[in-house]
């Protein structure tokens, strides 16, 4: 999934309004802020390049184990 599809999967959950770009771009950051946390630190994560600046987010498969 990418880091748009996340923030909105996150947005739709929490009732919050989609179209609201500003709200969006918040929620977007702290959404890559989690990714990183998770691929960084606790090595859960992996990213790929995705479409313009975006990052493509998987499970890592070495973790699941």
């Amino acid at each position: 999934l990418t880091t748009n599809e996340l923030t909105e999967a996150v947005m739709k959950e929490r009732g919050l309004a989609i179209n609201n770009a500003s709200l969006f771009r918040t929620i977007s950051r702290r959404v890559g802020a989690s990714m990183r946390y998770l691929k960084n630190e606790r090595g859960l994560l992996r990213d790929m390049p995705g479409p313009g600046q975006q990052h493509l987010w998987q499970i890592n498969p070495a973790r699941t184990e």
